[in-house]
């Protein structure tokens, strides 16, 4: 059910060329469905879009690359579990899928617009939450695994963004399954979420989760960092 789809409804072995275009720039695939970005910042998906991770519209699955949300430029995506979220080239961040506060039950078939700001620059997702980071170097949040990424965050399910903790020097952030890390402008990295199998680097493989990003015992270089 989750495997990419094609026209034949049948895996593709080996790899095989989708189409004929050239101008590909970036690509992510989520639970059963895939993101792309052309060069001229056009949005394109297909795959299993049983919650409209997709993005069409229709919430029935989408069997070649379909232009989503005609005329919106991208300059970043990503697809997790059975969502889907994007920065506009404009600065603003979007989000389309699976219900993000578990409560409303309904799904977003189309790009849904998550915060009114204009100054969005990065972003990562994980199982139902998206995290990321706003030109002024602060790090937010939102979505209903919100408990497991971030269990010390003061609003437990959020539909809309929300800002975790104070700190205005983050740089870059990354999500796993119920936890992430994330790069401040020091060069340090810092992990919050659930750290089964030692997942967070913390030195442990307590299962007990950590509330907030935790600096990580890590040896970096502070020049080695330039962006």
């Amino acid at each position: 059910e989750g495997e990419l789809l094609t026209t034949s409804k049948t895996a593709a072995l080996p790899p095989t060329q989708l189409g004929s275009d050239a101008d590909w720039a970036d690509v992510h695939v989520g639970h059963g469905h895939v993101l792309a970005l052309k060069r001229d910042g056009s949005l394109w998906a297909w795959g299993r879009n049983t919650y409209g991770a997709v993005g069409d519209g229709s919430g029935t699955n989408v069997l070649m690359p379909t232009a989503i949300s005609s005329g919106a430029k991208w300059k970043a995506v990503v697809g997790p579990s059975f969502n889907s979220f994007g920065i506009q080239t404009d600065g603003t961040i979007w989000g389309w899928g699976h219900d993000l506060i578990a409560v409303s039950k309904v799904h977003l078939l189309t790009p849904v617009q998550l915060d009114p700001g204009t100054n969005w620059v990065t972003l990562a997702a994980g199982d139902f939450a998206v995290f990321a980071i706003r030109a002024d170097e602060t790090l937010w949040v939102c979505g209903q695994n919100l408990p497991r990424f971030a269990p010390g965050a003061s609003a437990r399910v959020s539909p809309n963004m929300m800002q975790l903790g104070t700190d205005a020097d983050w740089r870059e952030v990354h999500a796993g399954n119920g936890y992430f890390i994330a790069r401040k402008k020091d060069g340090s990295w810092w992990g919050c979420g659930e750290n089964r199998h030692g997942r967070l680097g913390l030195g442990s493989t307590s299962h007990h989760p950590v509330p907030m990003p935790e600096r990580l015992p890590l040896r970096f270089e502070p020049w080695a960092f330039t962006t």
